[in-house]
Parts: structure tokens; C-alpha cells; sequence
């Protein structure tokens, strides 16, 4: 059996993480957010090495976005449920 994959969207600083962690505690489930734990130690410095280029930023976002979700999909695909704070196809 699949499991469920479910995404929460919404505008930068509303809740979305805290909803999703609150919600996978509760569940006892999978909870994801972006960009991810592997990445936000390292987001800071690669932001300050990125500077202000606007593009790059949102490349950096992107890419992080998307890695991020193709973890989401792979544990739903084995079965988990996975709330995930942000996703892009």
C-alpha cells in the first residue's frame, strides 16, 4: 500500500513548519520542511556567498525545495505518511 503525501502552501512566515511538526507529533508521522535539515545549517553561509542576486537566491531556494520533496515523495511512495511544509513538482 501507497502511503499519503500531503503539502501545505502558503505565504512565508504563517505557520506552515510549526503546523506541519505539530501535526506529524500528533500523528506520529513523517514531517518534513524546507529546506531541510541537511541544508539549513548550511543556508546561511551559501546565502551570504550568494550576496544579493535575486536569481541565484531563488535557484538555491528551488534547488532546496526540490530535493526536499523528492524525500517526501520516496518515503510516501514506501508506505509513510508525509506532511511536508512546501513542494513543487
Amino acid at each position: 500500500m501507497n502511503g499519503l503525501f500531503v503539502t501545505f502552501d502558503a505565504l512565508d512566515g504563517v505557520g506552515k513548519t510549526t503546523l506541519v511538526k505539530g501535526l506529524a507529533n500528533r500523528v506520529a508521522r513523517i514531517g518534513m520542511d524546507t529546506p531541510g535539515r541537511e541544508l539549513r545549517a548550511l543556508s546561511p553561509a551559501v546565502l551570504a556567498g550568494i550576496g544579493l542576486n535575486e536569481t541565484a537566491r531563488c535557484l538555491f531556494y528551488a534547488s532546496s525545495v526540490l530535493a526536499q520533496g523528492e524525500r517526501a515523495r520516496a518515503a510516501a511512495d514506501g508506505g509513510g505518511l508525509v506532511l511536508m511544509d512546501r513542494y513543487w513538482e
